[in-house]
């Protein structure tokens, strides 16, 4: 329930029974001030400042962060999904993994709308002390002079936005990478238990390599999807509000940037689609060479055998060779566009 989700947050989390000589992170039992300014990881940066860090160094995860935990309440969850099916609905893996670990999830998107926020609004606080700052100099010390605690209000205003900017910058950016860090190791599980019990049909669709490379490359993919999925709603928000504000000060004139960027909004979308299907495509070649490569490894004995290694090579190199070319299309494609988009900012 979110109740105890706000507990797992907020309060010191549960330790699992280790043995003496374990260690579990600070984290588990820090303060919620430790944990928005990281005070708990300061012991392991002076250890790190002193000595390179080893295994001995680094701490235990506490219980609520356990693959096994996650991939046991994860099983629930999605038990409970899968009763929508007797009532003709869809289940949902995405709801699922929001019910396991949604309230970090969603406390990263708040703060990040925070961040968002006092970042559009703060060239305000910039604006009204540069107005300040202008009526002190034309008044000339006379008695129309702003009063020196406005000056004084404006600049703490704006350090405060400042600083709140920052921790909220930083917060969200480490809350949204432990929720994917904690959906991947899920999904990882749920993914691994599921292999277990896959039936001979089944085998022939999923095979060793497609298992493999859902779990090593594409759950990958869910660490940057949890720091950038709060984008799509909090950027069309923050624009909307940076419109309007730019409209209030400069007028009508505004809305010619904003059209240009409605304009290449259609042309970013087909990039986008097309650096998709190229991903797709390398995806395909992949689960195939891994496919291959598990083959080979278990039939190593015959193919040295036959004196098949040069023919086996061969293949393997001509299905690696064209994954290289997809991923590296894939890679310039993305760089540079990414450099035209730097550009323009």
């Amino acid at each position: 329930s979110d109740y105890k989700q706000y507990k797992m947050f907020w309060k010191k989390r549960n330790q699992h029974p280790v043995k003496n000589s374990e260690k579990i992170i600070p984290e588990a039992r820090a303060s919620i001030f430790s944990k928005i300014f990281f005070v708990w990881l300061n012991e392991l940066l002076r250890i790190g400042y002193k000595k390179p860090l080893e295994k001995e160094d680094l701490y235990y995860l506490d219980n609520e962060r356990l693959a096994k935990t996650l991939a046991e309440k994860f099983e629930n969850e999605w038990n409970n999904e899968l009763q929508k099916l007797k009532k003709g609905k869809k289940p949902s893996l995405i709801l699922a993994v929001n019910r396991v670990i949604g309230f970090e999830f969603w406390i990263a998107g708040l703060t990040r709308l925070i961040a968002y926020l006092l970042q559009v609004f703060s060239p305000l606080a910039i604006q009204a002390i540069i107005l300040f700052s202008t009526e002190s100099i034309e008044s000339n010390n006379s008695d129309d002079a702003p009063p020196i605690y406005k000056g004084i209000i404006l600049s703490t205003i704006l350090f405060l936005m400042l600083q709140i900017y920052t921790i909220t910058s930083v917060q969200c950016l480490y809350l949204s990478s432990e929720c994917g860090i904690l959906a991947r190791t899920i999904l990882i599980a749920a993914i691994y238990r599921k292999a277990l019990v896959l039936s001979g049909k089944a085998r022939s669709t999923f095979t060793s390599g497609k298992i493999t490379n859902l779990m090593s490359t594409d759950t990958t993919r869910i660490d940057w999807v949890a720091v950038y999925s709060h984008l799509l709603w909090a950027t069309p928000l923050i624009l909307l509000i940076a419109l309007a504000l730019l409209i209030l000060n400069i007028g009508l004139s505004a809305l010619a940037g904003f059209g240009l960027m409605v304009i290449a909004a259609p042309l970013q979308g087909r990039i986008m689609q097309s650096l998709i299907k190229i991903r797709k495509k390398a995806s395909r070649i992949t689960d195939e060479r891994v496919k291959i490569t598990g083959e080979i490894l278990q039939g190593i004995r015959v193919i040295k055998y036959y004196a098949w290694e040069d023919s086996v090579m061969d293949n393997l190199e001509k299905i690696r060779a064209a994954e290289i070319w997809y991923i590296r299309v894939h890679f310039f494609m993305d760089n540079y566009f990414s450099c035209i988009k730097d550009f323009f900012n």
